[in-house]
């Protein structure tokens, strides 16, 4: 499977010094030049992510330019190339967590899954030892938008007693 990641998902993980849970779940991340080039930006809270420090991280251009001319009349350039990218194979995996990209990905019908999706995994794996700080620090920390019921539902899946 190839595994497809747009910014949020690495900005997140890297906030909360986990990239590597990346690495342990799939193997190698692709992402596309956009997608980069936005990581290595200085947004809001965000320091620069320098991908060369990830050697699963790689990044390759979508080559249906007419397919990202159309995402991104309504997404933002590296969710309409990360798009792009995970229709241009037929296993793929799209980590995103922006709203009107997992619906546009929805609608197109790729197999997606958010930050919170992948730390669920991790979870599971046994890669971090509890969720619940981690959300929080996310939700604290970067303004990381989930209901106070969701992260309740999240914490109960993964056998954790909400607080």
């Amino acid at each position: 499977m190839l595994v497809i990641s747009d910014t949020s998902p690495i900005r997140a993980l890297d906030w909360i010094s986990r990239v590597d849970i990346l690495k342990t779940l799939f193997g190698a991340v692709i992402v596309p030049p956009t997608v980069a080039h936005e990581l290595q930006r200085t947004d809001g809270p965000y320091s620069p992510i320098e991908l060369a420090r990830f050697d699963f991280i790689k990044v390759v251009t979508p080559e249906d330019v007419s397919c990202v001319d159309r995402l991104s009349e309504t997404l933002d350039p590296g969710e309409s190339e990360a798009i792009a990218l995970a229709l241009e194979t037929s296993d793929s995996l799209l980590l995103i967590d922006e709203k009107s990209g997992r619906q546009a990905a929805r609608e197109l019908h790729l197999n997606i899954v958010g930050t919170v999706g992948i730390l669920i995994l991790a979870k599971e794996c046994g890669q971090i030892p509890a969720l619940a700080p981690v959300l929080e620090q996310l939700i604290s920390e970067l303004n990381f938008f989930l209901s106070e019921d969701l992260v309740k539902r999240i914490l109960k899946q993964v056998g954790e007693v909400p607080t």
